[in-house]
């Protein structure tokens, strides 16, 4: 009883540094909420690729067509070299090679009906 009772001794004195240290909380919480909630918006993006399409299959044809409907696709032949300079420089973001076998790798059956 004497520990309950010296608990409310000290947390009686100490009542106005607790409510001073609530109220700075509030007031510094609620306007970081606030503005917060103005940057939230989804932005959609594109981004410039560089496909090499070894295969030529109908899969790896229907996956550039995928990319092609967001995306900006850059397909004109480069080399290792070329391709290491136009992604330093950021003109393209992303390379992808697609390899031949890919559509028998995937497994991929075209249904004929």
């Amino acid at each position: 009883m004497q520990v309950f009772n010296l608990f409310f001794k000290v947390t009686r004195s100490k009542i106005g540094i607790g409510i001073l240290y609530t109220v700075i909380f509030f007031a510094i919480c609620f306007p970081m909420v606030n503005a917060s909630e103005e940057k939230i918006d989804f932005e959609d993006t594109s981004l410039n690729l560089y496909v090499r399409d070894e295969d030529q299959s109908e899969a790896s044809k229907a996956l550039v067509a995928l990319l092609d409907e967001k995306h900006d696709i850059t397909t004109t032949e480069m080399d290792n070299q070329q391709l290491m300079d136009a992604m330093y420089y950021s003109v393209i973001d992303y390379s992808l090679v697609i390899p031949k076998g890919y559509e028998k790798q995937l497994g991929y059956r075209q249904s004929r009906s």
